[in-house]
């Protein structure tokens, strides 16, 4: 609360003796202040005494340093310390200059202003008397009433008994006051004469003291003139800044503007790559379409493979069964022939022994060898009708185990071309799967060229809705110039004639600043124009291009249907062909009715062959059209390169301009300022062709990375055309 008093005291004491001036408005109160600070009550109080101090420092001798503090501030900031300030200097309501009393001979508008605001001054503060003299009165009656209560009646008892005692006390000292009043009576008439000497020096010396204070207020008038034509001449310093901030930004926009020019050339480009996605994409969806008979005659072909599988089983069942039937016919076979060479042995024996007895015996035996020789007779001749029997079964096993080895042979043959077809049947679905999937990333590019194709529609229009606005708010400074320089022409001439010539110096250079400023309107008017015609033109060559490119796209359908038709007559000679091979085939088939079955699989073994070379020579021209995406790509990469040749050398250009800018700064300290905002736009505009140049880098990497894709398509579409030399090496063979 001390420090807040001192402050205060000193504030008043600095506008009175120092300003001469008088603060009208009522002092903030410092209990408020300190102790209700959080409410309005308290803020305002808090206001009034930040708008007291605002005006000590405004007015003060080092005022120019705070000015360049205020600087600093946003262009809102300084507009509302510009108005603070308007109010207390220039409000009477506030603080009430001192220096009118000084001047002899006052203006009859000024007057009546003063005498007005004088006459509400003086009501209120007779309205502040009187409530002060009746709350003296209030106050003197209560202590009054206090005192009576609290001393009444010990101070009559003391009265009565120091009245005798005083009363000739006082006397005597009548006596002496008596004396000493004769001698005041001649001091007093010794002084009247000095007085009246005094009253002659006095009355010289307030005739000097008027002219002194009209000099004073003479030179306190040009002081302000000069104090508001310095704040003007700041104001009119800044906003030549701004102005050349804003021709900056507008260098800015033209260059966007080119940006814009790549960005459209950039859409329309994505807009043709939309168109080929398209039709690829319409290609694709053909070849699924066409590939939808070939998928079911995959699914018949392999209900086939699994009931061949289920026959080869079955036989092989009844080849094992066959087996074990010969090898239990070969062991009865061995067991007989060993049978057979054991009775032979016998009959042998026997033989041997008949020839032995035929001599030694009687006739009377004979009918014994008879009947003996009969019967060896007769089973020589059953195990001779049993092996013929035996030999024969023998043969027919033979020949049905060379039978059984050519259906192993054929069933072989069966499972290698089974395995054929199944890998052939995975290598379709994955190609299926292959272009299910480049399909889906064709959709998905084209969703993202279509949000780049938004996006860059809305930087257009966010691009020219900012240029507009620049352009109005240069016009707007230019007419707020225009203005504070009338205003500074009429304050000029109202001023003393002693400080005329410097203000008229300080108005020719502001007439130039003003003149500078107005070329300078005239010329990014004049530019604005010149873009806006560029932009005209930039959307009918936009219009132009967009029919070429209707036209391009409409030849481009008819070269694709020309080529689907060459391809399309292609495959029809080639099923003649295969037409005729397949009825020569019907030819030998029926003459050979036992390769039928393998026939059949050859010619299904060519379909398959022929949808591969159909399917191949679809690949082959979709690698063409990538081929000739990637040259587009190549072309327009070529296009950035010049792009960043076109930016090297406006950057060089725009160095040139800066040193140029540059020398012309050092001719002007005044103009220091901005030389240090077109230093740090360099800056950015450096970093901007820094950013340029990373992009550069990285469309460079997408370059090699496509020239790199673009030999594995070429890598691709050889092995293509060997795959198809051999289909056809494989047909001619068939």
């Amino acid at each position: 609360i001390q420090n807040l008093n001192m402050l205060l005291k000193h504030i008043k004491s600095y506008y009175e003796e120092v300003q001469k001036q008088v603060i009208v408005m009522s002092l903030p109160k410092v209990l408020m202040m300190v102790h209700n600070f959080r409410t309005q009550e308290g803020l305002a109080e808090m206001q009034k005494l930040l708008l007291l101090v605002l005006g000590c420092a405004v007015q003060c001798d080092q005022r120019e340093r705070f000015v360049e503090k205020m600087k600093q501030l946003t262009y809102e900031g300084m507009e509302t310390m510009m108005n603070h300030i308007k109010d207390v200097t220039e409000n009477t309501d506030k603080v009430l200059n001192l220096q009118w009393e000084e001047l002899v001979e006052i203006p009859a508008d000024d007057l009546e202003e003063l005498t007005r605001k004088m006459s509400l001054h003086i009501r209120s503060l007779v309205s502040e008397r009187d409530k002060q003299a009746m709350l003296i009165t209030d106050m003197t009656q209560e202590r009054d009433y206090f005192q009576s209560q609290a001393g009444g009646g010990g101070s009559q008892l003391i009265r009565k008994e120091s009245f005798t005692a005083t009363r000739q006390h006082l006397i005597v000292e009548l006596n002496d006051f008596k004396a000493k009043l004769r001698k005041a009576k001649q001091e007093l008439d010794d002084k009247v004469e000095q007085n009246i000497d005094l009253k002659s020096e006095i009355e010289e010396m307030q005739l000097a003291l008027k002219e002194i204070r009209q000099e004073n207020s003479s030179l306190v008038t040009e002081a302000r003139s000069t104090r508001a034509l310095r704040d003007e001449n700041d104001i009119l310093k800044e906003r030549a800044g701004k102005a050349s901030k804003l021709e900056f930004e507008i260098e800015i926009l033209r260059e966007k503007v080119k940006d814009v020019d790549f960005y459209k050339q950039r859409v329309e480009e994505l807009r043709d790559d939309n168109k080929i996605l398209h039709e690829t994409k319409a290609l694709v969806e053909e070849q699924l379409k066409k590939q939808e008979p070939d998928w079911m005659a995959c699914w018949t072909s392999e209900k086939r493979i699994v009931d061949l599988n289920r026959k080869l089983q079955a036989m092989t069942q009844e080849h094992e069964n066959d087996q074990r039937r010969i090898q239990s016919l070969s062991e009865k076979v061995s067991n007989l022939e060993f049978d057979k060479m054991q009775s032979m042995n016998e009959s042998g024996n026997l033989a041997y022994q008949l020839e032995q007895a035929r001599g030694n015996i009687d006739s009377g035996r004979m009918s014994i060898l008879d009947e003996s020789e009969e019967s060896t007779l007769n089973r020589a001749l059953r195990l001779e009708k049993e092996n013929k029997r035996l030999q024969a079964l023998m043969a027919k096993y033979q020949d049905a185990t060379k039978t059984h080895e050519i259906t192993q042979a054929s069933m072989l043959e069966l499972e290698k071309e089974n395995q054929r077809l199944s890998n052939r049947v995975q290598q379709l679905q994955e190609h299926i799967n292959k272009e299910k999937q480049s399909v889906l990333d064709f959709e998905q590019l084209s969703t993202d060229l279509a949000a780049d194709r938004q996006r860059l529609e809305s930087s257009l229009e966010t691009a020219r809705a900012s240029s507009e606005r620049r352009v109005q708010e240069m016009e707007q400074e230019n007419n707020h110039l225009v203005k504070t320089i009338e205003s500074l022409r009429e304050r000029a001439k109202i001023g003393a004639n002693e400080k005329v010539k410097a203000i008229e110096k300080e108005n020719k250079v502001l007439s130039e600043l003003v003149q500078d400023m107005t070329t300078k309107h005239h010329k990014l008017e004049y530019e604005t124009k010149r873009l806006n015609e560029k932009i005209h033109d930039m959307e009918d060559s936009i219009h132009l291009a967009k029919e070429v490119q209707k036209d391009n796209s409409k030849l481009e359908k008819q070269n694709v249907l020309e080529k689907t038709v060459k391809q399309l007559e292609l495959t029809c000679r080639k099923m003649e062909t295969i037409e005729q091979s397949a009825s020569d085939l019907e030819v030998e088939n029926r003459q050979l009715k036992v390769q039928v079955e393998n026939l059949k699989n050859l010619t299904q073994q060519l379909q398959q062959l022929e949808d591969d070379k159909t399917s191949s020579d679809m690949e082959i021209t979709r690698l063409k059209r990538q081929i000739e995406s990637l040259k587009k790509t190549c072309d327009r990469v070529a296009n950035l390169e010049q792009d960043k040749l076109e930016a090297e050398k406006s950057a060089k250009r725009f160095q040139q301009a800066l040193e140029s800018m540059k020398a012309s700064m050092r001719q002007s300290e005044k103009m220091e300022v901005v030389q240090m905002e077109l230093e740090s736009q360099l800056e950015r505009v450096r970093s901007q062709l820094e950013v340029q140049k990373e992009r550069l880098i990285v469309r460079e990497r997408e370059i090699n990375e496509i020239e790199v894709e673009n030999e594995e398509l070429h890598t691709k579409v050889n092995h293509l055309v060997i795959s198809n030399k051999r289909m056809q090496n494989l047909e001619t063979d068939n």
